[in-house]
């Protein structure tokens, strides 16, 4: 028997169907969820009643199920040919997605391990503040650039390249202001993640075949001294300017 979840996030509006045999994530009309689950729970066939554009995931494709306890989402790591993928599902809340984990943990059985570590608190606010430290220096590089195409010291036939000319593109389009503007909000969002990250260190859940390596020691000790190096170059460029 399959189960079916709505996540109904602030963000999306996924259907997700798990059976036997695959996990399918679709993204209905929100007006059409209630009928398409209910159809899909009485039995039909999901290629009758899903769009085509929805993901498929072969369980047998999975190799792991990642979630935080403090988190209300599920990341889906599966191999996709010789690619490495991650889908995430955002659910509704936390007991909803407890039982999305329970159901996937009942599939798996013996196949899966299971696996629970609670980061400390130098794990846990690592990623918000090498975040903090990189959006900045990103924010003051495009704004610098799209200063000097706001002045015609540069031109966009200068690009070189898709990724360039994308580049241009969202400098003439938010300018040095807007760029500022919007790195500051992600930056605020980044210190309210700090913020929960300190209050409540996640406690990551994972549920695999191979042996779980956890994060060890000397790994976390040299990402801070990589991060220590970062900001004395920051500080050595400010002082020189």
């Amino acid at each position: 028997m399959s189960h079916v979840w709505c996540a109904d996030d602030t963000f999306f509006g996924d259907l997700i169907l798990i059976g036997n045999e695959n996990l399918i994530v679709d993204h209905p009309k929100e007006e059409e969820t209630p009928a398409i689950r209910d159809a899909l729970l009485q039995g039909q066939s999901p290629a009758a009643v899903l769009s085509s554009t929805a993901l498929n995931i072969p369980l047998t494709s999975v190799t792991k199920i990642v979630t935080d306890l403090h988190d209300d989402m599920i990341e889906i790591h599966y191999k996709a040919g010789d690619e490495d993928k991650t889908k995430n599902l955002h659910l509704a809340d936390c007991e909803k997605r407890d039982e999305v984990l329970a159901a996937l943990k009942q599939i798996y059985g013996d196949r899966f391990k299971y696996y629970e570590e609670k980061q400390s608190l130098v794990q846990a606010i690592w990623g918000p503040v090498f975040s903090l430290t990189i959006l900045p220096c990103i924010a003051w590089l495009l704004a610098a650039a799209a200063a000097d195409l706001k002045s015609g010291e540069a031109s966009p036939e200068q690009a070189d390249g898709l990724f360039e000319l994308i580049l241009v593109w969202v400098m003439q389009l938010f300018g040095p202001t807007g760029i500022w503007i919007v790195a500051g909000i992600l930056m605020f969002l980044t210190a309210v993640l700090l913020q929960n990250r300190m209050r409540k260190p996640p406690v990551v859940v994972t549920l695999q075949a191979e042996p779980y390596r956890p994060h060890t020691t000397l790994k976390l000790i040299a990402k801070y001294l990589a991060l220590f190096a970062l900001w004395a170059f920051i500080a050595r460029v400010i002082y020189v300017s």
